[in-house]
């Protein structure tokens, strides 16, 4: 990284993981790390994308895929200068495009994906979701989920009896593709230095509570976190895919625009 990175954004050290998992032949999910400096827009900074498909034959790995290869382009080519607002668009955009893709064929009418999407530009830390892909920060210790799961057992929970509560769980309310529109949820954090960012699809979630994923992002060398994560997974034999992005924040910095405007793309809201 050169001395004009350092400047203009935060800086993130990487690591993923998107397997099959231990059960299921084929791997729905996907995943997009994009660095948007490399494309030389390092305004927009750097942003991590995970989609879990949905819908039979290949129709939850093409939603997946869509979502992954199309959002990164829709947001780096927004003409939406407002980071939090060109993502927002991006999202709705990507969603109107899978659910086009849908009405193509047969095989893939009701075909959708989750997705969570967040961005690391300047001081904050962006978070898009629908579906219960999640995104979590963990900070001192502390990890904490910045998402929010748009699922049955999510929304309606107590108002069922629990033998039905776990099979809520992959219910969802809200997903990318069967419908024209969506309504994402939005988070925006201020981020530190030293935080570690995770996204993941329910493959792990649903085989790992926080307490453990947040024992294995304390405990475990970074490099080998999003690794340490899915052998967890396996030794649980979990039957779903999962996808795993483990981020560490390296550096923070305003942009050279973001420090005439004394704005930073919505800083004002990372409280």
């Amino acid at each position: 990284m050169n001395d004009m990175m350092l400047q203009n954004q935060s800086l993130l050290e990487t690591v993923a993981v998107c397997e099959a998992g231990p059960v299921r032949e084929h791997n729905e999910d996907s995943l997009a790390i994009v660095d948007t400096s490399v494309h030389g827009n390092s305004e927009k900074g750097t942003m991590l994308v995970i989609a879990d498909g949905m819908g039979g034959l290949d129709a939850g790995e093409v939603a997946s895929s869509i979502v992954t290869q199309e959002l990164p382009n829709l947001y780096l080519n927004s003409k939406i200068s407002n980071c939090v607002e060109s993502l927002i668009q991006a999202v709705s955009d990507v969603n109107k495009n899978v659910y086009d893709a849908a009405s193509q064929l047969p095989s893939r009418r009701g075909m959708g994906t989750t997705v969570v999407a967040s961005v690391v530009v300047n001081e904050c830390f962006i978070t898009v979701n629908v579906g219960d892909s999640r995104a979590y920060l963990l900070r001192n210790g502390e990890l904490r989920q910045v998402s929010k799961d748009h699922s049955l057992k999510k929304n309606y929970f107590g108002m069922f009896e629990n033998k039905y509560q776990d099979n809520l769980s992959h219910v969802l309310t809200q997903a990318i593709g069967p419908h024209p529109s969506v309504t994402p949820h939005v988070n925006i954090t201020k981020v530190h230095k030293h935080d570690v960012l995770l996204l993941c699809s329910d493959g792990l979630t649903s085989v790992l509570t926080d307490d453990e994923i947040k024992n294995v992002l304390v405990t475990t060398p970074f490099q080998e976190a999003a690794e340490k994560l899915f052998e967890l997974v396996l030794e649980r034999k979990g039957d779903d895919n999962v996808s795993v992005i483990v981020s560490k924040v390296m550096e923070v910095g305003l942009s050279a625009a973001c420090k005439e405007q004394a704005d930073c793309n919505n800083l004002a809201l990372c409280l």
